[in-house]
């Protein structure tokens, strides 16, 4: 009986050295983040990426790297690659690739970059060298969606993206790519003839 009654003491003392370190770790400032350390980014400012990652003033024992990426992926399409690392006492390194715009697509008044993979997401800054194509409507839409859910469904196929590319350098200098959904690729002059090209790759060259 007195045995039961010295572990049982033995227990509680343990459970409240256990309940004063949990309580300690996870309000100690000293292991509180201050703001997340941001490599590779280039257009994408570091406050901006900040803003969504939900690290600032949270202990380091509660963040997640998984749920932390997940949230940066879900709130920028722009970015292709997204790694956290967590290191004591209160650092977190998130290392990033942006995806790089290839196409400038205007349609219905508003515009979107494009990389060569076709997936669209917003313009940040300037980027040079852009293919200016006016959509007419809406791109094919038989794309089939990713298996990764934080991976954003293309907007332009990618045999499309690769068509505009090998097109663009024919262009007149003076004339914006133009895409309508019945005639495929192709410009108007500056004598306002129409010439269109289809969206085949194979045949485009």
């Amino acid at each position: 009986s007195q045995l039961r009654g010295d572990w049982r003491r033995t227990s509680a003392l343990i459970a409240i050295l256990l309940g004063m370190i949990i309580y300690f770790v996870l309000t100690l400032p000293y292991l509180h983040v201050t703001t997340a350390t941001v490599l590779g980014n280039n257009r994408l400012s570091a406050e901006e990426i900040n803003a969504v990652l939900g690290v600032s003033g949270q202990s380091i024992f509660m963040i997640q790297p998984d749920e932390v990426a997940t949230r940066l992926f879900m709130n920028y399409h722009e970015l292709a690659s997204v790694k956290v690392s967590v290191y004591l006492p209160n650092q977190v390194y998130v290392t990033v690739s942006e995806r790089q715009p290839v196409i400038l697509w205007q349609q219905d008044g508003g515009y979107t970059w494009i990389d060569s993979t076709g997936v669209a997401f917003r313009p940040h800054g300037l980027a040079a060298g852009l293919i200016l194509v006016n959509g007419l409507d809406m791109p094919p839409v038989n794309i089939v969606p990713t298996d990764d859910p934080l991976r954003p469904t293309p907007y332009l196929q990618k045999e499309l993206v690769d068509a505009i590319l090998v097109l663009a350098p024919s262009a007149p200098a003076d004339s914006a790519m133009i895409f309508d959904p019945s005639y495929g690729l192709g410009w108007m002059d500056n004598r306002g003839w129409k010439a269109f090209f289809g969206t085949g790759m194979q045949d485009m060259p």
